[in-house]
């Protein structure tokens, strides 16, 4: 099984993702709306009769300009709202390849979803990395 889709805008920074009003945590709107694009895309693709039990991804994140970003913080936000999309628990997720490159104008996020490996992590460690 492999999943290909394209998300075209970019997660919220996790910095952004919960503010806290008053006495309670909230989520902030763009996260939720992010949410709601990743479920629209990743829909068709649900897993109805029970994820895998491991799962490999890659993301590639395009972003439009060059303001930093921190990957891991979009990488936690990508993974929850594909995860809550696609109705499985990310502690399956067992191996992560992420990237990000500047294309001017773009905020996309490809991703690669697979059962089974899809680097070969062993023979790059072999090659002493």
């Amino acid at each position: 099984m492999i999943i290909r889709c394209t998300i075209p805008a970019l997660p919220p920074s996790l910095n952004r993702i919960v503010t806290f009003n008053a006495r309670h945590k909230a989520t902030h709107p763009d996260a939720v709306d992010f949410q709601k694009l990743a479920l629209s895309i990743l829909h068709p693709y649900r897993f109805y009769d029970g994820a895998p039990d491991e799962l490999w991804a890659i993301c590639l994140f395009l972003t439009p300009d060059g303001r930093r970003r921190d990957l891991d913080n979009l990488l936690k936000v990508l993974i929850d709202a594909v995860s809550a999309a696609l109705a499985f628990d990310d502690s399956r997720l067992k191996g992560i390849y992420a990237e990000k490159r500047m294309l001017r104008g773009v905020s996309a996020v490809h991703l690669v979803l697979s059962d089974h490996r899809l680097l070969n992590v062993e023979a790059f460690w072999a090659d002493g990395g």
